[in-house]
């Protein structure tokens, strides 16, 4: 399947004129550099099964994803501030298995993923003129991550209503690049 996205967010007068009725200010408080954005994007998702039985099933998927970007608009913009942040984009897959094993007393679910982001929205607060912080979203840099989880249950027949589980999880994740924050 795919998800298709577009989207279109503007500084027009009708957002100036609702800030300024709800906080009676001006509505100049938003004047931008960048006054239109627009966000085109299709996230692909392809998964894959085959179950060679009933009590093993194997897969793999390859994901897209993506969050478009938008203005700061939390903190009032200095003239030209440019209050834009730009769209966030993830893809990357998983493989694993699920199976039920030793007469189905057994249970296991494993999966192995790794994902790369590009244009990292992240929430920074920046230094201000005068001496309050700033509260921004920027597009700070892109990122890996990797990882394998899975889970184990054991149901043994000789002691009935007695349930042993476990979980776990690795996950390995570190910025590739890191700007401005």
């Amino acid at each position: 399947g795919a998800r298709w996205t577009h989207e279109k967010r503007s500084d027009d007068a009708e957002t100036k004129d609702l800030f300024g009725a709800v906080t009676g200010t001006a509505g100049a408080i938003f004047n931008v550099p960048q006054p239109k954005l627009s966000s085109k994007n299709v996230s692909p998702e392809v998964t894959l099964t085959w179950t060679p039985n009933s009590d093993l099933t194997l897969f793999g998927s390859f994901k897209q994803a993506y969050k478009s970007g938008s203005y700061n608009i939390i903190t009032p913009a200095q003239p030209g501030d440019n209050r834009a942040f730009h769209d966030e984009k993830i893809q990357g897959g998983e493989i694993g298995m699920k199976g039920r094993f030793a007469d189905r007393q057994v249970s296991l679910n494993l999966a192995a993923y790794y994902y790369s982001v590009k244009g990292m929205q992240v929430g920074v607060n920046l230094p201000f003129a005068g001496g309050l912080p700033i509260l921004v979203t920027l597009n700070a840099g892109n990122a890996k991550i990797k990882g394998i989880e899975g889970d184990v249950g054991y149901r043994p027949d000789a002691v009935p209503g007695l349930e042993l589980t476990a979980a776990f999880n690795y996950n390995h994740a570190r910025f590739s690049s890191f700007h401005g924050a």
